[in-house]
């Protein structure tokens, strides 16, 4: 699929593929090309972190490691289950446990869920932080702004109060 999607982009004859409003325009060769060396780099690092997490019983190659974790997060994806939960799992301790028997599953489980929780939990975790920040600041601000007169500086304010006092 991915070598279709890199041809198509770099020969493909029509600059849109789908029917009615399901249509998908013909990227250029080049953001082809980034995207897929994007995503290659980045099941190639996440595929790093899950083998660095891994009990040290487990002396697998990182070749091999990774062909592994790209067929998990592949049945992942296409299984449609939502964030691959359970599926990609599976997939992969049963890779693991085929190719090494005597390593812990009860290790394996647990490098899988520090995995998911740095993958997943973590960078939500950050994002709710910078959420909250933003919303105080955009809130502080707010307040600020209803708080000020209508002129919004003392001497303004001094003038007002003068006018006022005078009527």
């Amino acid at each position: 699929l991915v070598v279709a999607y890199l041809a198509w982009s770099a020969f493909g004859g029509s600059e849109e593929i789908g029917r009615g409003r399901w249509r998908v325009c013909r990227p250029l060769p080049a953001v082809a090309g980034a995207q897929v060396a994007i995503s290659a780099i980045d099941w190639l690092l996440t595929g790093i972190v899950l083998l660095l997490l891994m009990p040290p019983s487990l002396s697998l190659p990182l070749a091999i490691f990774l062909r592994m974790y790209v067929v998990a997060q592949t049945v992942a994806v296409v299984s449609h289950v939502p964030a691959g939960l359970g599926v990609f799992e599976a997939v992969l301790m049963e890779q693991l446990v085929v190719e090494v028997p005597s390593v812990d599953r009860a290790e394996l489980a647990a490098s899988v869920v520090m995995f998911r929780a740095l993958y997943y939990l973590a960078p939500l975790v950050a994002a709710m932080a910078v959420a909250g920040v933003s919303e105080m600041r955009r809130v502080r601000r707010s307040r600020l702004t209803k708080s000020e007169p209508a002129g919004g500086d003392v001497v303004s304010q001094t003038m007002m109060a003068r006018s006022a006092h005078v009527d």
